[in-house]
């Protein structure tokens, strides 16, 4: 019997990392870059690089569940927004330890920010994984990191994103299971706002203010829960602080919490 398969129809999924030839053979600076591989390697394994030194009880209980959401549009191209989709790209914790966050990614219409109705099968996938790893649990907590959108969409985020995860949710609970508790942050990198230490005891080595710096008062909002945060050290230059706005009606109001997330982000190439 012949076949047409030069791998006799016996495929499997294996995990690889791409090294660059000149790096691998280059004598200097070679530990730091077989670490970086390793660490790369260790995720793709299963593996965790790191946790957080002050475990934080919501999260360590092993029923709530991160996810972070973001869509990028095609830029610095000769063509109209229509004529190339965006595409949105999703990860979701699994563990107690935020060290592993599936992906998920697709397109959408060119330029549009808001998602449309595949958020709803998307978030279905990453319940399942969340089952899949945590013997058929589902979380009893989800929170969401949204990132890209500006102070006059925060409502859109409510009304035309907030609906869809529902309805995920709906589906894969059943009627039979409590509804989990979302809480949805918006991520904000795009302000004008900059802090300075006032105190050598607050300056870091690079003059910025020190990482974990926090600033929830003075100069937030109103209308909303927000606060900006230093989460990494800046090797060089100004130091732009992440700005974090709880939305209403959130279920999870422990600003450690989001803060905390915000420093067990782990990078791979896929």
């Amino acid at each position: 019997m012949t076949h047409s398969d030069p791998f006799n129809s016996q495929k499997m999924l294996i995990s690889v990392n791409s090294m660059q030839r000149d790096k691998f053979t280059k004598p200097q600076g070679q530990f730091q870059y077989f670490a970086n591989v390793g660490l790369k390697i260790n995720l793709k394994f299963g593996g965790l690089n790191h946790k957080l030194n002050s475990e934080l009880p919501v999260i360590k209980e092993g029923k709530t569940m991160v996810v972070g959401y973001d869509v990028i549009h095609p830029t610095n191209l000769n063509v109209t927004k229509d004529e190339f989709p965006s595409q949105v790209g999703m990860v979701a914790s699994v563990d107690s330890d935020l060290g592993q966050w599936p992906a998920i990614s697709w397109n959408q219409k060119g330029g549009q920010e808001m998602l449309d109705t595949t958020l709803t099968e998307a978030f279905k996938s990453r319940l399942r994984r969340w089952q899949a790893v945590n013997k058929q649990q589902l979380p009893e907590n989800i929170l969401f990191f949204r990132d890209g959108v500006s102070e006059g969409q925060y409502s859109q985020v409510l009304t035309a994103e907030l609906p869809l995860i529902r309805a995920a949710c709906q589906n894969i609970y059943g009627s039979s299971k409590p509804q989990p508790k979302l809480t949805v942050v918006v991520s904000v990198k795009r302000h004008h706002v900059r802090f300075y230490p006032t105190a050598e005891a607050g300056r870091s080595s690079s003059g910025n203010t020190k990482s974990g710096t926090v600033v929830d008062r003075g100069v937030t909002l109103a209308r909303y829960w927000d606060f900006f945060l230093t989460a990494h050290h800046a090797l060089q230059g100004k130091k732009l602080r992440g700005r974090a706005c709880r939305l209403p009606k959130a279920n999870i109001e422990n600003r450690n919490l989001a803060a905390g997330a915000l420093y067990c982000h782990s990078r791979r190439n896929l």
